[in-house]
């Protein structure tokens, strides 16, 4: 808008205004098997990422939160679903950013392990973008070891461990071998298990997600498998 009227031998001072369009990022959360079921009490943590040789990383220069504000040095959003299930981050600029769950929802839901990652484009300036989140109760994964040369053998004393996809680029495609001793930044930390008399291996209180199972000691007289086994649990 014009602060007064502009004529042709009257100089002027014109002030324009502009709003500041962002984006609201809207988060639902639901439950896995029930999707009408909405679920509150859910912790994240929003980051922004940037681009460093060729791979997204946090970027720990973004502070977002408003000058004066008890986060206001820090360089993510934080916030809990409400009763319905829903939480906005607004005021957001066009980038890539990181969602990452810090607190499963109430009810005795688990967390998830992996994160999030999306990008709000320009298109999407003055809009509200939602992503849909749910979450299982924690759930158990359980094999038998056995012989290769007799699968009715069972074989106790073989030790696991079980490692948690952490990574949310969809670029990476994850297909590696995992090296136990430095598995990565894409992979947490290994959830041990060892086979008992039975030659049962049971992991409990898992999320849903992508694993990777590594055997990494064989029972005594036997030999290291060479390869790695993927587990999804839905």
């Amino acid at each position: 808008q014009y602060s007064e009227p502009v004529t042709l031998d009257q100089a002027a001072t014109i002030t324009v205004q502009n709003a500041l369009r962002t984006v609201e990022l809207k988060i639902t959360k639901k439950d896995a098997t029930n999707s009408s079921k909405l679920l509150a009490g859910a912790e994240f943590r929003l980051e922004r990422l940037k681009q460093q040789n060729g791979e997204w990383v946090v970027d720990n220069e973004w502070r977002p939160n408003a000058a004066g504000s008890p986060n206001a040095d820090k360089h993510y959003m934080t916030g809990k679903t409400g009763e319905k299930g829903e939480l906005s981050f607004e005021n957001l600029s066009p980038g890539t950013y990181r969602l990452t769950e810090t607190e499963p929802p109430k009810g005795g839901y688990a967390a998830s392990f992996t994160p999030v990652d999306v990008t709000l484009g320009a298109d999407d300036l003055g809009r509200t973008v939602t992503i849909e989140i749910t979450n299982s109760k924690p759930q158990t994964f359980t094999f038998t070891k056995v012989a290769a040369e007799d699968n009715n053998k069972t074989l106790q004393g073989a030790k696991f461990a079980l490692y948690p996809l952490v990574c949310g680029d969809k670029n990476h495609a994850h297909t590696d071998l995992l090296d136990p001793d430095d598995p990565g930044a894409c992979w947490g930390e290994g959830i041990p298990a060892e086979s008992d008399a039975n030659g049962t291996v049971e992991f409990t209180n898992l999320p849903a997600g992508l694993y990777r199972l590594v055997e990494t000691r064989a029972p005594d007289g036997y030999a290291l498998p060479t390869g790695q086994w993927q587990v999804e649990l839905e």
